[in-house]
């Protein structure tokens, strides 16, 4: 029996011995993967020391175990100030026994480097109590950077695919190009958002126009055949029904279920229109440059000839052919204008226009007259080359030589005339000196008869006789002026002392008229003139104002005017209650012998020099004449003289 147990406990220490082994071997196996692996491993107690780690926390904090172990974890790997919520975790487990079983948080390695920890927690328990936690953690700091790299990118992907101007896609190459992406900005160009085109609410291809989709499958089947990239242009129909025009490059990606296509789409509209309005002002360049009937060539900024039009190559007998790339100006100016041309060419080159009469030499060597006009052609602020006209004035030429010589006889017949006028009025004026003195000494001698009718007679021969020499004094004034004759004695006059007088003169007629006679001298000033020229004035603006008027007067007013600081105006006005004169010929008013009432039977004598003459003389004094007046309301002259500070 001895000899069965001693057997027995043999067996059963051999099994033990084999157990251990077996135990050392599984504890060595496990150190070894744990150790090996990367891991974290961490046995902690009830209050949160350390009762077991594995390699891979040493290589990750930098604390060797015995650092670690029977140390507080979260004192030392997890400080409180800096990661409170890890110790409200932990202090929620101590409490209610429940662990969170996955979570991420931050430890602090042993020369401060932050580490990023996603653990995997359980707890331990023996005899059913439990003893502490098991956490498996990994390291993830460098695949959050990875991550977070790969957010930006996609960030960035995202700002640059928003901020194109056109459309990122991709599509199925189907009738309708179904979209499987599409970039926001597809909104901008057709009016639906890219949740539309995603959501198969409206499919690309419904937006082009059929008149476009053949040619649009036809590019796309040709480059995938050749395995190209394709460029296509076309036009789709927006939401809003506006026509817009697209150009879209893209290439055919293919796997093994379907041909996919990969883009950029970019609205072209306005190039297209813009496009289309050049090609509108090239045509429109063109047909003026062919049809003009003025020559015209353009030339390089060498001077050389690019293109000449149809009338330039009849104006000088050249053919187009024959000209190109030759020199302007060796080929039709004349070998004595040759600095004249070079000249002008100089001209427009330093960016100015020209416009000249001169002659040019044809290619059989005759010459003809023109209208050279030079213009630089300038692209971006710079000149690159020059646009000239060449217009035939030949005719013109001769029309202003004949123009010219009828003005030279028309003046010649003008002095003849001014002439003749002088002269003959200076005859009349003799012997109506005669007429007039006689008619004093008869009066006179008439004065205490009673011969009425003799009386009058005699009084009518006078006042015929001043109004014939007051029309003599005009008609020499005119001719003096006409023939540039007119010599001015100058000197400082008070306006007063050549006015009143001339306004004395005319008492007689108001008194025969029964008209009154008003003198409003607000002020007196001086103005350098001529007396003799300024009182003519006065006296026919004076004649005309009681000649139209039969019933109230005439008033004669001065007064200065400020027009600024530094500049006042002396002015004279001369008012009457007349006729007026109607709106109609106020446009006439001061042109020679023209007067309102016309013909035999006109109301009022005259010959209409008064205010043509008047107006000529004020200017020649350096003033100036204006009237204002209504038919029946009478009439206002008013004569301006800047003065003198």
């Amino acid at each position: 029996m001895d000899e069965s147990i001693t057997k027995e406990l043999e067996s059963l220490k051999q099994k033990v011995a084999e157990l251990e082994k077996k135990l050392k071997w599984s504890e060595s196996f496990l150190n070894e993967i744990l150790g090996m692996t990367n891991v974290i491993v961490v046995h902690l107690d009830l209050n949160g020391n350390v009762v077991l780690i594995n390699k891979a926390v040493e290589r990750i904090t930098g604390y060797a175990s015995d650092e670690i172990i029977g140390k507080n974890w979260f004192s030392t790997l997890v400080p409180k100030e800096r990661y409170p919520h890890v110790w409200q975790l932990f202090e929620s487990f101590k409490a209610k026994g429940e662990v969170v079983e996955h979570f991420e948080n931050p430890i602090l390695t042993k020369d401060g480097e932050e580490r990023i920890i996603s653990w995997r927690n359980s707890t331990l328990k023996r005899d059913n109590e439990i003893i502490g936690t098991l956490s498996f953690g990994i390291d993830i700091t460098e695949s959050l950077y990875i991550l977070d790299q790969f957010v930006d990118q996609q960030r960035s992907y995202k700002a640059l695919i928003d901020n194109l101007p056109g459309i990122i896609y991709r599509c199925k190459n189907d009738e309708s190009y179904t979209m499987v992406r599409i970039s926001d900005k597809c909104f901008n160009i057709t009016g639906y958002k890219s949740e539309d085109f995603i959501s198969k609410k409206i499919s690309f291809g419904e937006l082009i126009l059929d008149e476009d989709k053949k040619s649009i499958q036809k590019q796309i089947d040709e480059a995938i055949s050749l395995n190209k990239p394709f460029q296509i242009t076309y036009r789709i129909k927006t939401k809003d029904g506006n026509i817009k025009w697209l150009w879209e490059q893209g290439i055919s990606i293919l796997d093994e279920n379907n041909t996919y296509l990969e883009g950029y789409i970019i609205d072209i509209t306005e190039k297209i229109k813009a496009e289309e309005q050049l090609e509108l002002q090239r045509e429109f360049f063109k047909q003026l440059f062919e049809n003009s009937p003025i020559g015209i060539v353009i030339l390089d900024k060498y001077d050389k000839i690019i293109d000449v039009n149809e009338a330039f190559q009849k104006l000088f007998y050249f053919n187009r052919e024959e000209v190109i790339g030759l020199s302007i100006n060796q080929l039709i100016v004349p070998p004595d204008l040759k600095s004249e041309g070079l000249n002008l060419s100089n001209k427009v080159l330093n960016d100015e226009v020209v416009i000249t009469e001169t002659k040019r030499m044809r290619k059989d060597g005759t010459l003809v007259d023109v209208l050279v006009i030079g213009y630089p052609i300038l692209h971006k602020g710079e000149r690159v080359g020059i646009f000239g006209m060449y217009k035939d004035i030949t005719e013109q030429k001769k029309v202003y030589e004949m123009l010219k010589q009828e003005k030279e006889k028309i003046e010649e017949l003008n002095q003849l005339k001014s002439s003749f006028l002088f002269n003959i009025s200076h005859e009349i004026r003799t012997p109506l000196n005669s007429i007039l003195g006689f008619s004093d000494l008869l009066i006179g001698e008439l004065a205490d008869s009673q011969l009425n009718d003799l009386k009058e007679f005699a009084e009518s021969i006078k006042r015929g006789g001043i109004r014939l020499l007051n029309l003599m004094d005009n008609i020499i004034e005119i001719s003096l002026i006409e023939s540039s004759k007119t010599e001015l004695n100058l000197e400082k006059l008070n306006v007063i002392m050549v006015l009143d007088p001339v306004v004395n003169s005319f008492e007689s007629v108001a008194s025969e008229k029964k008209l009154t006679i008003e003198k409003d001298y607000q002020s007196d000033f001086e103005i350098l003139t001529d007396a003799k020229r300024l009182a003519l004035v006065f006296r026919n603006i004076l004649d005309n104002a009681f000649k139209f008027t039969d019933r109230g007067g005439v008033k004669v007013r001065t007064y200065k005017k400020s027009e600024s600081d530094t500049r006042s105006l002396g002015v004279i006005e001369i008012i009457d209650t007349g006729i007026g004169i109607s709106e109609k010929f106020m446009a006439k008013l001061f042109e020679p012998f023209t007067q309102e009432s016309t013909g035999l039977n006109r109301e009022y004598e005259g010959i209409g020099l008064g205010l043509n003459l008047s107006k000529r003389l004020i200017e020649i004094l350096n003033g100036k004449i204006e009237i204002e007046s209504k038919s029946e309301k009478g009439t206002k002259v008013r004569i301006i003289f800047n003065l003198e500070d």
